[in-house]
């Protein structure tokens, strides 16, 4: 599957208004923290939304489900790790770890993303 610039486009504007959110919120990376839970959520699930608007033909369809994409990995990063550290209390997290957490938080919007946005 060969994608457009604008579709790499799209994946690089999710990852990082995602990425970086979902890091600070669940601690990792604690001077960053500048802004409350809500902004943090806030700029994951609108940054989603405009890079899955920007990502495929439908945009209305795209910025939804890109916007669940984005707060659903936020919460679901911030969810595992907050799970994880009260069944085993060690401050060292798997990268992969970290990964399956946002994955399974992502879940829904993908679903959404497969299902409703991607058709025309």
């Amino acid at each position: 599957m060969t994608l457009s610039l604008r579709e790499k486009f799209a994946l690089g504007l999710g990852a990082t208004c995602t990425i970086f959110p979902s890091m600070i919120v669940a601690g990792f990376m604690p001077l960053w923290d500048v802004l409350p839970f809500a902004g943090w959520l806030t700029i994951a699930t609108l940054g989603s939304g405009v890079a899955g608007a920007i990502g495929i033909p439908r945009a209305a369809r795209g910025a939804i489900a890109g916007g669940l994409i984005g707060g659903g990995a936020l919460l679901g990063l911030v969810l595992y790790t907050i799970v994880r550290y009260a069944i085993i209390p060690v401050d060292s997290f798997l990268h992969l770890e970290l990964a399956i957490g946002a994955c399974l938080g992502a879940i829904p919007g993908w679903l959404l993303y497969d299902q409703w946005a991607r058709h025309q």
